[in-house]
């Protein structure tokens, strides 16, 4: 019997070619606007700190977060909210506010062993194999180490660095239908190494993550990066491995196809949210230009009521 059949809620097997997407984005009004600049002219009486009740009430921006966190955790998982005030603030006011918005969603996770809760996502000079996130090059479909992933977008670059974003319930499905021997391979525990900085020849912490879990007769999927890498520099791979192996070939084989994921280009000022445990995501390679460079800030979210998968990066 397939997923669908046992654990399914069909919102989150989106199918690109099929799909409505008219109620995935909004703008932001007035009243939010007017409610992000009064944050910006009182930030030294917010005194916020990450994951602290916040001090006064913004009811409309409240609100607006509320049914998108609803829509993102119990919908299609994505929502876009466009017409952040980038050319009103200053980027130090721009990272304050992009983090009282996320407090809105969720608990904000440090992403780094700096305790950085905001991240600059572009393409650095290169260092000695850098992150990816820090490259302009094609990366795989993955998820993030959190539940919810907000990317704001600040600059856009000169060519591509197009977001593409795929339903993991549906490529379960895909895989479940071409072979389902293969797809049980995915609630086998995956070797994988938590990195505790940009630089991926650093010392990490190695864990043992499944692809998929069920909880609440939900499909939640993670796809670290980490997990193709470390099984590849294995001196010999056991028959397991082998089918570990062969079950994340398949998914990147199903997620690029083109009727699967949706592509998106973001603006300056557009929010991307991403449900990690039902969405992969990933860019395409793009081109800075003397001006146009793309940058992005990251945050990451933690949902207290989802528990399947441990919070690898509070330790």
């Amino acid at each position: 019997m397939k997923y669908k059949e046992k654990h399914g809620n069909s919102l989150y097997e989106w199918h690109a070619k099929v799909f409505n997407f008219i109620d995935d984005h909004c703008y932001l009004s007035e009243e939010h606007i007017h409610e992000i600049l009064y944050i910006k002219n009182n930030i030294e009486y917010f005194n916020f700190i990450p994951n602290h009740e916040l001090i006064f009430a913004i009811p409309k921006l409240s609100s607006l977060l509320t049914n998108i966190r609803e829509h993102i955790l119990k919908k299609t998982g994505y929502y876009i909210l466009k017409g952040f005030p980038i050319k009103s603030l200053d980027m130090l006011e721009i990272k304050f506010v992009y983090q009282i918005l996320g407090k809105l969603l969720g608990n904000l996770l440090p992403q780094n062993q700096n305790k950085e809760y905001v991240v600059d996502v572009y393409n650095a000079p290169k260092v000695n194999n850098s992150r990816g996130y820090l490259s302009n090059e094609e990366l795989d479909f993955h998820t993030d180490a959190c539940d919810i992933i907000g990317l704001l977008c600040i600059n856009q670059a000169e060519i591509g660095g197009l977001s593409k974003i795929v339903s993991s319930p549906l490529i379960y499905g895909k895989i479940h239908s071409s072979n389902p021997k293969l797809v049980k391979i995915g609630f086998t525990p995956f070797k994988v190494k938590i990195f505790e900085n940009i630089n991926a020849n650093t010392h990490g912490h190695y864990h043992s993550i499944p692809v998929y879990t069920i909880e609440n007769n939900s499909l939640l999927s993670r796809l670290v990066p980490g997990y193709t890498k470390l099984l590849l520099l294995e001196n010999k791979l056991s028959s397991l491995q082998k089918k570990q192996l062969e079950l994340l070939e398949n998914i990147q084989f199903f997620a690029n196809d083109p009727s699967h994921y949706l592509s998106m280009k973001l603006s300056p000022g557009d929010i991307q949210f991403l449900n990690n445990n039902t969405i992969y995501h990933t860019r395409t390679s793009f081109k800075d230009g003397k001006k146009d460079k793309r940058h992005m800030l990251r945050i990451w979210i933690d949902i207290p009521e989802i528990k399947s998968y441990p919070n690898l990066f509070l330790s």
